[in-house]
């Protein structure tokens, strides 16, 4: 997304066609990138026959590509940051049963390490830590299964 100040100065700056060089220059990406850009023909350009300079781009086509972009925040610094994405499926958001069947399994798998669960408690010192039995766990997971879940996702419908 560009603001009406950059769009004016890419306009001013550089001329009505432009090369690979300057393209990812001004988009601030790598040459690789621009390569698979313009071959893929996410942006619009021309292909010329020589060894040098192959790559005729329109400017308008640019400021389009850069104006489809999302919006990127920057820092004091410069560098670039890119808008969060949602995050995955917490424990919170899968229904009770079977969350309770997912807590279950959590804390036999991971008895050996309290912390993990708890971060307030700190793990006992141990020389090696005890494989959890996979009895409680198979259990756990052969009551989600019946249920007709799959562990971890809550089912369709």
């Amino acid at each position: 997304m560009l603001t009406k100040k950059e769009r004016e100065r890419i306009l001013r700056d550089y001329p009505e066609t432009i090369s690979k060089e300057q393209f990812y220059k001004l988009c601030q990406i790598s040459k690789n990138r621009a390569q698979e850009l313009l071959t893929r023909g996410v942006v619009p350009c021309q292909i010329t026959r020589r060894a040098t300079h192959k790559y005729v781009i329109a400017t308008l086509d640019v400021i389009a590509y850069l104006e489809s972009l999302p919006r990127i925040r920057r820092k004091r610094g410069g560098a670039a940051t890119m808008p969060r994405q949602t995050r995955g499926i917490t424990l919170t958001q899968v229904p009770p049963a079977l969350a309770d069947q997912l807590r279950a399994l959590y804390d036999e798998t991971l008895e050996p390490f309290p912390d993990v669960m708890d971060p307030g408690r700190s793990a006992t010192p141990s020389a090696t830590p005890t494989p959890p039995s996979s009895n409680g766990a198979a259990k756990a997971k052969s009551a989600a299964s019946s249920s007709g879940m799959c562990v971890g996702f809550p089912s369709p419908g």
